[in-house]
């Protein structure tokens, strides 16, 4: 079946590509067509979505339906008297759009802590090209950052059940000279249109200021309700051609950002401006990316022992830095897993 489907893709392409806007290999689009087909080819993708669809996040209302603007703005500012309808608009937000930006979540202290505290790795980074940083050393300051409480339960309740820390956490930063250009020195900057793997949630902490007209992250509003798979990317040309609205996520330094792994999204990198933000992202508990390297990294340097985090830091970090099973692991085709047998 796959190879019949990828044959028919191979002919028809051709015949579509300059009148559909497509590019090179950014074939990706939301017509019924095209996610049927994308759909049959990977199946995988849908069944995972659906069986993990505990947030509604996915239903054939929306897809049916004709999408037109909203009113709603992509932001709110966080009230701290009244944190709980700041979280219910914000779920609002997210829901609509697949994206929202909570500003000025972390106090302007917590953001000075956390900068003076990597000061001379993020004067590294911004003395270079736009990259990913390598995994902070555990600490304090990156623990009131990344696993802040309240937002860990923020998106436990928008996915549906307990989140668990995907990859660790790193500095991103797009540097003023960035421009949309695929160099292999601009590690790790998403410029095409495109969409994550479905069980990811990101969460991305303003570490500066970002502007609309500067260097940000541009979502296309309400794509997560549709059923996209990530198996091509999708053309500038395509995007700005499909009638859907086309967003910029923006915000003060302290800001939070979360999106939906399913939101079609890009970085818009704008020449004379640069974004510093710390990255990390969540999962449902598949997906996670766990590295001994970037384990032993992070607690190489630091002075919080895991046995003194908190048992919701605990639990979010056990694909990270997972807990020894009882009568350990067993040795199956390369990988570890857990020990099955307890007669051994």
């Amino acid at each position: 079946m796959r190879e019949i489907l990828k044959n028919l893709r191979t002919k028809i392409l051709p015949l579509l590509r300059d009148k559909r806007y497509f590019y090179d290999n950014k074939i990706s689009s939301f017509s019924f067509g095209w996610m049927l087909y994308a759909n049959l080819l990977k199946p995988s993708r849908t069944y995972r979505r659906l069986l993990n669809n505990k947030s509604k996040r996915f239903s054939l209302f929306h897809f049916i339906k004709k999408r037109a603007k909203s009113s709603l703005d992509t932001n709110i500012i966080f009230d701290k008297n009244n944190p709980d309808e700041s979280f219910r608009k914000a779920e609002v937000i997210l829901r609509e759009h697949g994206a929202v930006v909570i500003e000025n979540y972390f106090s302007s202290d917590a953001i000075v802590k956390f900068i003076d505290s990597h000061k001379e790795y993020i004067d590294g980074m911004k003395a270079a090209e736009s990259r990913f940083g390598d995994p902070l050393p555990l600490s304090n300051e990156l623990l009131n950052l990344w696993l802040d409480p309240a937002l860990y339960e923020f998106m436990s309740k928008y996915f549906g059940t307990i989140p668990y820390c995907r990859s660790y956490p790193l500095l991103q930063y797009v540097d003023k000279n960035s421009t949309i250009e695929f160099k292999a020195s601009k590690k790790g900057i998403a410029y095409p249109w495109h969409i994550d793997h479905c069980p990811i949630f990101s969460q991305m902490i303003y570490l500066s200021d970002i502007s609309q007209d500067g260097t940000c992250m541009e979502i296309v509003s309400g794509s997560h309700h549709y059923p996209n798979v990530g198996i091509s990317l999708y053309s500038d040309e395509y995007i700005e051609d499909c009638g859907m609205p086309l967003l910029r996520l923006s915000g003060p330094k302290g800001s939070i950002q979360m999106h939906d792994p399913n939101v079609v999204h890009k970085a818009r990198p704008v020449q004379g401006s640069d974004r510093l933000w710390l990255f990390s992202d969540f999962s449902w508990g598949e997906n996670v990316l766990f590295d001994i390297s970037a384990a032993s990294g992070m607690l190489a340097k630091t002075k919080v022992p895991l046995s003194d985090l908190t048992p919701m830091r605990r639990a979010a970090l056990a694909g990270l830095f997972p807990n020894t099973p009882f009568k350990g692991y067993s040795m199956e085709n390369g990988f570890l897993t857990r020990q099955v047998s307890q007669e051994i």
